[in-house]
């Protein structure tokens, strides 16, 4: 999504995000996945009773991605 965004620029530095390697890989715009993920597990962590819920949204994805 965040290459979606930034190839239409609607996302703040688009010209950043929107840069491909070699493999026509999106490597920053993963790299910021990557750190937005970090965040909110970070967060996650700071409120112990969040982790259930996160691993049954976990859950459900796999499940879907099986089926």
């Amino acid at each position: 999504m965040g290459y979606a965004f930034s190839r239409d620029r609607a996302m703040p530095y688009s010209h950043v995000w929107y840069r491909v390697n070699k493999q026509e890989v999106p490597f920053n715009v993963v790299w910021l996945s990557v750190a937005v993920a970090l965040v909110m597990a970070l967060t996650v962590r700071a409120r112990p009773a969040l982790i259930s819920e996160e691993l049954q949204v976990v859950a459900v994805h796999l499940q879907h991605a099986i089926s």
